[in-house]
C-alpha cells in the first residue's frame, strides 16, 4: 500500500495579483527534494465571503514533478483570473500530498496518484462549491438522488435521511474550510490533512524522500 504524506504548505508569492515566477523558482531551488517529488497538490485561498477561513481552490496531480506541473501556464491562468475577479484575496497557499519516494515511481504509483486526485476533487468541491476551479465530473450535471445528494429542492424523506446518515453523507453539508492564518507553520498545523492511503501497491519498498 502506498502512503502519501502532507508536506509543509508554501505561501505562493504574488505581485499585483499575479504569481511571481522568479520567487517561485527560488522556492523550488531551496526545496530540491520537494521540487522533484510527485503526488497531488491543492491551492488554497481565503474565502472572499469568510476572510478568516481558507478554502480549496484548485486540485492537481504531478506525475512528473511538482516543479514542472504546479505552475503550468493554464493553471496560472485559472489562479490569476480568480485573483483578478476577487481583488480582496491577496494570498495563496500551496499544499503538497507527497508520494513516498521518487526513486520507486512506477505504474502502480501513477495509478495511485490518479486515484488520489479523483478522490480529492469531489472532496474539495463539497468544501468549496462556489469557487473551486476544477472542472466537475460529467455526472454532476446529469443526475442526483433526491434527499441524498446536496442538489435540488424539496423536503427530504425520512428514508433518504436515514440512508444519508448511514452512508456518512451528513458531514458533507458542513463547510470544510479551516481558519486562515499568516504563518506557514501555523497553517500547517491548522490545515493538516490526514495521511491518504491508496490500494495500489508500490513496485518496491519506498524510502521517504
Amino acid at each position: 500500500m502506498i502512503t502519501f504524506t502532507v508536506s509543509k504548505p508554501q505561501s505562493v508569492p504574488l505581485e499585483k495579483g499575479r504569481i511571481n515566477l522568479k520567487q517561485i523558482r527560488e522556492i523550488w531551488d531551496n526545496n530540491g527534494g520537494l521540487a522533484a517529488a510527485v503526488g497531488c497538490y491543492i491551492f488554497a485561498a481565503p474565502n472572499p465571503r469568510e476572510r478568516e477561513c481558507l478554502m480549496p481552490l484548485y486540485v492537481g496531480r504531478a506525475a512528473k514533478s511538482f516543479r514542472q506541473e504546479c505552475f503550468a501556464l493554464h493553471k496560472r491562468y485559472k489562479l490569476e483570473r480568480f485573483l483578478s475577479e476577487h481583488p480582496s484575496v491577496t494570498e495563496l497557499w500551496l499544499y503538497f500530498i507527497v508520494h513516498p519516494a521518487r526513486d520507486h515511481y512506477g505504474e502502480n504509483s501513477l495509478t495511485a496518484i490518479e486515484e488520489l486526485e479523483e478522490y480529492l476533487i469531489p472532496v474539495a468541491y463539497r468544501a468549496n462549491p462556489n469557487y473551486l476551479l476544477n472542472k466537475l465530473l460529467a455526472h454532476d450535471d446529469t443526475w442526483h438522488v433526491h434527499g441524498l445528494t446536496n442538489v435540488g429542492k424539496g423536503k427530504r424523506s425520512p428514508h433518504a435521511a436515514q440512508l444519508k446518515t448511514m452512508l456518512g453523507l451528513d458531514d458533507e453539508e458542513e463547510t470544510s474550510v479551516v481558519p486562515a492564518v499568516s504563518e506557514p507553520v501555523t497553517v500547517a498545523a491548522a490545515c493538516q490533512l490526514p495521511v491518504v492511503e491508496s490500494a495500489a501497491q508500490p513496485s518496491a519498498n519506498a524510502a521517504a524522500p
